[in-house]
């Protein structure tokens, strides 16, 4: 039942697309490879509570692009590894072709995605604290 029930969700959000006024970001969580084989692990090892040597969003975080339009429809999906990129915006354009403007903050990534999209993007600026 559950793998019928993640089909259904994944039928859903690639039948989503946004309209009119979109807010636009990526969220980062950890990739979780507990009991991953050593042979099949994607990156060395690490004990828990040791710190990453990165700073800043490194290549091994899970990036997830997140969006809702004013009609409040959500879009959630996994864009890739590491920060956003135009490339990783790039993959979900359908989802995206009823937008009038984008809503996100200052990357630039974004803004090359709305002018792919030929959009206006309104950019709030991020600050530092």
């Amino acid at each position: 039942m559950r793998q019928k029930l993640y089909h259904a969700c994944e039928v859903y959000l690639d039948s989503i697309v946004l309209k009119g006024l979109t807010q636009i970001d990526c969220s980062y969580t950890k990739i979780n490879l507990k009991r991953t084989k050593t042979q099949n692990m994607p990156r060395i090892s690490k004990k828990s509570g040791n710190g990453t040597t990165y700073s800043g969003i490194s290549h091994h975080k899970l990036c997830i692009l997140v969006a809702i339009d004013e009609y409040d429809n959500h879009f959630m999906k996994i864009a890739g590894l590491g920060p956003e990129s135009f490339e990783k915006y790039k993959k979900f354009t359908k989802h995206f072709k009823e937008s009038t403007m984008l809503i996100s903050d200052s990357k630039d990534a974004i803004k090359l995605f709305a002018n792919h999209l030929g959009i206006e993007n309104d950019r709030i600026p991020t600050i530092p604290n």
